[in-house]
């Protein structure tokens, strides 16, 4: 690979400097007890923290009860959520890594089993488990997220007011970047194509209109969070349908995110790979991500369909982004990162790895003797 890896450079944003630019992007387990991470998850992100990617990111934290997309959704809706994500970020800075925080809203009426759960006999899907999931056993649920053109003022006042609360907490536990998860599946995202926002007042009709509550979203995020943090927004590039969104929609949703305090757009999805093994698929994610570099120049996260450093750095070098989220392949290999950082020769010392793991590597070169087999 020519030059100095792209990669392996740090990059600066606000307040917060990365050691490099490789993310793990927030990876739901659904594993939350009441809403509250534990033990799990201080494991499953420890194993990442260790293995050299520069920012960590938590699973997606739902801003309310009937926000959360799945059972199991790790929360951010009350005080007594913060002990524990505290815990989890303490730990996490130790390893000498930065930890993000998505929030999250779904956008539809219906709380989903996880993935691998199956309901047994006639058991309605939306209330199974609510005695394990739910901080208050006698909650009752209601469907909720309604499209944008049925919210009232008063539901968006009230949605950007605990917007605002999530914003606050995920500062006092501790999280270094917070971002805003507006793609799809989400309430911000239901605003922005006109094939779901049939409002007929200012948040509705033009572009400029529909991606106005988004982005005052964003100014009221960005208000609540601290001014050396970084603040991130998760967008779709583009939507299927004939008409919908498009990649100029989505650059003047971008300078019109930049105005409010926004820092990087992320447009990481798996499900919209830009790579695919050995080069760079010019698909819609691609072409979004110039455009907004090249005609509003915030920085872009990018990922899906990248499988390593190579593909990593190809991305990179080719223009698309500051950053790159993977997901799966750090599962698989949480070391990845410090592997790739090997096999270029950018850290011979192994200075990279957690101490007792690089003086373990470092015996094993010679470089050091050590008593244990």
């Amino acid at each position: 690979m020519p030059g100095d890896p792209q990669l392996f450079s740090p990059l600066e944003i606000r307040g917060l400097t990365l050691d490099n630019r490789i993310v793990f992007g927030p990876m739901a387990t659904y594993s939350a007890v009441a809403g509250t991470v534990g033990d799990w998850h201080l494991t499953h992100l420890s194993r990442i923290a260790a293995g050299g990617s520069a920012l960590v990111f938590l699973e997606a934290a739902a801003i309310s009860r009937q926000g959360r997309m799945f059972q199991g959704a790790v929360g951010i809706w009350q005080d007594e959520q913060i002990v524990a994500l505290r815990r989890l970020t303490d730990f996490l800075h130790q390893q000498g890594v930065a930890v993000g925080l998505q929030l999250t809203c779904r956008g539809d009426d219906m709380l989903n089993l996880r993935p691998w759960d199956e309901p047994e006999g006639d058991v309605d899907p939306y209330v199974a488990n609510l005695g394990i999931w739910d901080m208050d056993p006698a909650m009752t649920e209601v469907a909720s997220d309604p499209l944008a053109h049925e919210y009232a003022r008063e539901d968006l006042e009230e949605l950007l007011g605990i917007y605002e609360q999530a914003a606050r907490r995920g500062a006092e536990a501790g999280f270094d970047v917070l971002e805003i998860h507006g793609g799809r599946g989400t309430i911000p995202h239901a605003f922005l194509s006109p094939q779901d926002n049939k409002r007929g007042d200012e948040y509705g009709g033009v572009v400029e209109s529909r991606i106005s509550f988004p982005v005052q979203l964003a100014e009221v995020v960005r208000s609540a969070w601290p001014e050396d943090r970084p603040l991130f927004y998760r967008a779709a590039p583009v939507d299927s349908g004939r008409v919908g969104w498009r990649v100029a929609d989505s650059v003047a949703f971008a300078d019109e995110l930049q105005q409010a305090g926004v820092d990087v757009i992320d447009l990481a999805s798996g499900a919209s790979p830009i790579a695919a093994g050995d080069g760079i698929v010019d698909g819609a994610q691609a072409a979004t991500a110039r455009a907004i570099r090249r005609e509003v120049g915030l920085p872009v996260m990018v990922g899906g369909g990248l499988e390593g450093h190579v593909d990593s750095e190809a991305a990179l070098s080719d223009g698309l982004g500051e950053l790159v989220a993977l997901v799966r392949p750090t599962i698989w290999n949480p070391n990845w990162p410090l592997h790739a950082a090997d096999s270029l020769g950018i850290d011979p010392d192994k200075a990279a790895w957690q101490p007792p793991y690089g003086f373990a590597l470092r015996s094993l070169d010679g470089d050091d003797t050590s008593t244990d087999d």
